[in-house]
């Protein structure tokens, strides 16, 4: 589902001036810090835009790495007065990132608007299988994850509380029912081995560490 947002803002400042510093890449980095940190993919981005795609790895506080964005330039055909900047990007995240960028003046200022066109796709499962797998890193997937989930559907539109629950879902979910073994499995394997041990049903045979997974799922 594609929503859209907007917001105009009024500059003390002429519009030619505000246009120049629209087109600059260090404008992006500016207005992303401190939440998310862009590396360019194999180079650096031009100081100034030019129409093109550039890919650029993203991280969340500048050190939690969350994929990949393409950040597609286009310079569309605008008003007379106006100036038109569009990034027509997406990532595995977020299926559309479509956002216009428009300049114009206004009485003794200058009107800036910011409209974003945002489909988040596939967004909420693959939160909450990330959260899942995050058990591996015992309970930092609470301290980690649950934020972070909100940060990413807020910077894609959508409502950070819903991040919040689909990574708390899946944090507490994946606490035993995970796809692969976790950190309560060893735990559990000391205690089965002991009982079987003690059992002297078949003292030849040797437990997996997985042998939980049955009834725990």
């Amino acid at each position: 589902m594609t929503r859209t947002v907007a917001l105009t803002t009024w500059l003390d400042a002429p519009p030619e001036a505000v246009w120049d510093h629209a087109q600059t890449s260090a404008l992006l980095r500016h207005v992303a810090a401190p939440l998310i940190r862009f590396v360019p993919c194999g180079g650096r981005f031009p100081r100034r835009w030019t129409p093109g795609e550039y890919r650029a790895w993203m991280f969340v506080f500048g050190i939690l790495p969350i994929g990949w964005q393409v950040i597609g330039i286009e310079f569309p055909a605008s008003p007379p007065t106006a100036h038109v900047l569009r990034d027509n990007g997406h990532s595995p995240f977020v299926r559309r990132w479509d956002h216009w960028i428009e300049i114009a003046p206004g009485d003794r200022c200058t009107r800036y608007t910011d409209r974003v066109h945002i489909d988040a796709g596939m967004l909420t499962p693959l939160v909450a299988l990330v959260a899942m797998l995050s058990n591996h890193a015992a309970d930092a997937g609470y301290v980690v994850m649950i934020p972070l989930a909100g940060i990413l559907f807020a910077s894609a539109g959508r409502h950070p509380l819903a991040g919040i629950a689909a990574a708390f879902a899946g944090v507490s979910g994946g606490f035993s029912a995970n796809i692969s073994p976790g950190q309560l499995d060893p735990v559990l394997f000391g205690i089965t081995e002991a009982a079987y041990g003690a059992s002297n049903i078949d003292a030849g045979w040797t437990m997996n560490i997985a042998g939980n997974a049955y009834f725990i799922a």
